[in-house]
């Protein structure tokens, strides 16, 4: 594989950067969380419209929220699957910005979360 010089210069920046990601240690994302989740894509209109979502809580790096459970990764990041329903997404401080898939009906949510105070 051939770098071409911008990339080339470009690579120290990229390197410092991910560094002080990691060096900054992980954030505390402890709490519950709840918002809405706004339909992003339907097949055929299936989605019920505008949901309010409950019940999201965070426990160190433990996430659980109804049936589904799941552990953060080092960037904030969380997948978890209920069968065949898939939650995944980041939580900032704050807030959890994700999705929320349902095969049946197909549906998918986008979520907006905010940790309570």
């Amino acid at each position: 594989m051939m770098r071409t010089p911008r990339l080339r210069r470009a690579l120290p920046w990229i390197a410092l950067a991910l560094g002080a990601c990691q060096s900054a240690g992980p954030a505390n994302f402890s709490g519950s969380y709840s918002g809405t989740g706004v339909p992003s894509s339907a097949i055929g209109g299936a989605c019920a419209g505008q949901i309010p979502v409950n019940g999201m809580v965070v426990n160190g790096t433990d996430v659980v929220f109804g049936a589904f459970h799941g552990t953060l990764n080092g960037f904030g990041g969380v997948q978890m699957q209920d069968g065949p329903n898939i939650v995944q997404g980041y939580f900032h401080p704050g807030r959890f910005d994700g999705t929320w898939f349902q095969p049946y009906p197909a549906c998918t949510y986008a979520l907006t979360l905010q940790r309570a105070p």
